[in-house]
């Protein structure tokens, strides 16, 4: 999930979604059934994983 604008996150990172925005994503998915959610850009996650493994990879240990 990506950073989630909240006090807590203040001064950290760029991009960030709004705390509505990311329960909204998680609400839907849950009322659809997914076994995953994907949460703003982490939604490129499965396709980046099927493109390149190496690369999502090394995108997730470096954060």
């Amino acid at each position: 999930m990506p950073l989630v604008d909240t006090p807590m996150s203040e001064g950290r990172g760029k991009g960030k979604i709004s705390a509505m925005e990311a329960a909204r994503a998680i609400i839907q998915g849950v009322e659809n059934h997914r076994q995953e959610i994907y949460v703003g850009k982490a939604g490129l996650i499965p396709l980046l994983a099927r493109v390149s493994p190496s690369l999502i990879g090394a995108i997730m240990k470096t954060g």
